[in-house]
């Protein structure tokens, strides 16, 4: 049925903005999918996408939406707004056997978007399921110019011996490693 939603224009992007919370300044977005399904209404990720990792679509569903944000980017780009925008990539997305070449045409095919306003969020659990892998891939993906994270940080096992190994840009700490730290 995913599959029906991608053809029949039913799944979308939602940007959620990134702000800078001391002075309120518009930092970036980040891209997050939801399924405008005809009788369910509007359903957030986890509705869909645990299916979506285990049917093979995973990597044809990741690269529609590398491809959807990187034209909203070229549209505020030409509207004058020089945003970086986040995208997650699931596991099965990033070990996919042409990752790095399709994201590589991708990026191609959108020469007015610089890579480098472009972050990769991967999952703690992705990079640790083999981390000589993912090193090569982030390696990879550092090559042609993008910015990478790690999201959700806290929730899996990552040590920062193997934090220190991985050639992120930014750390996205889950809510519950943060949500009982006083300010």
């Amino acid at each position: 049925r995913v599959q029906q939603a991608l053809e029949a224009g039913e799944l979308c992007l939602h940007y959620q903005p990134k702000l800078d919370l001391v002075s309120g300044a518009l930092l970036g977005a980040e891209a997050l999918l939801r399924w405008r399904h005809p009788q369910r209404g509007l359903l957030a990720p986890a509705a869909f996408l645990p299916t979506v990792e285990h049917s093979g679509m995973a990597a044809q569903l990741g690269h529609w939406v590398l491809e959807q944000a990187l034209a909203q980017s070229r549209l505020w780009r030409a509207e004058g707004l020089d945003l970086e925008l986040s995208v997650n990539i699931s596991p099965r997305h990033l070990s996919a056997p042409a990752f790095v070449p399709r994201l590589e045409a991708l990026l191609a095919r959108h020469p007015d978007v610089p890579p480098q306003r472009l972050v990769l969020e991967l999952l703690e659990s992705s990079a640790l399921d083999d981390a000589a892998q993912a090193r090569r891939l982030l390696t990879d993906c550092k090559r042609l110019g993008l910015r990478l994270a790690m999201d959700d940080f806290g929730t899996g096992y990552a040590t920062l011996s193997v934090l220190k190994q991985l050639p992120l840009d930014q750390l996205k700490n889950d809510r519950s490693v943060v949500q009982t730290m006083h300010v």
